[in-house]
């Protein structure tokens, strides 16, 4: 795990800035090849540079995520449900490149039917090992992202403080 570094403020001072995370994870896919995005309250998060490999190495080799730089239109790539209708495309903040995915959730996300969510094609070998890799800002305190393969089975969920200290990271494998 990496992190940005905080800007940490005195209690009654300027509420810290939130800082970029960068957070892999591996474990196994199952023969339905979804990929979910999701937060666990409503709020706002940025997520970029998204990558799925084969392997325990995260970034290294092709990544099998179409359009997981989010340089390109979210249709025919990526859908949301409706708790994730108003996630678009921001131009104004990205890790790299021009733009990212600004997640904006109305509630709690779960996964499927629950999320911004893409299904990956050619389908993953089930039981196969991957790693999942990407950049996130968080936009509120207290709400968390997840990114996970359909069954759980390779999940990330980093518990991020406002700060962007990683309080403690949940990997799923």
């Amino acid at each position: 795990l990496q992190l940005g570094s905080g800007v940490n403020s005195s209690p009654g001072g300027i509420p810290p800035t939130p800082t970029w995370v960068y957070a892999t994870a591996t474990g196994t896919a199952n023969a339905n090849s979804r990929l979910y995005l999701y937060l666990s309250g409503a709020g706002n998060a940025y997520v970029d540079d998204v990558k799925l490999v084969a392997g325990t190495n995260a970034g290294v080799g092709p990544n099998l995520l179409a359009n997981g730089d989010f340089e390109s239109a979210l249709t025919g790539t990526w859908s949301s449900s409706t708790d994730f209708t108003n996630s678009a495309l921001s131009t104004t903040t990205a890790h790299s490149g021009n733009s990212s995915l600004h997640l904006v959730a109305t509630s709690g996300g779960g996964g499927n039917g629950d999320s911004v969510q893409q299904t990956i094609s050619p389908a993953l070998v089930n039981g196969a090992t991957y790693t999942i890799s990407y950049w996130y800002l968080p936009a509120a305190p207290g709400i968390n992202l997840t990114v996970k393969l359909d069954g759980n089975i390779l999940q990330s969920t980093p518990d991020i403080d406002y700060t962007g200290d990683v309080r403690r990271l949940n990997l799923g494998t």
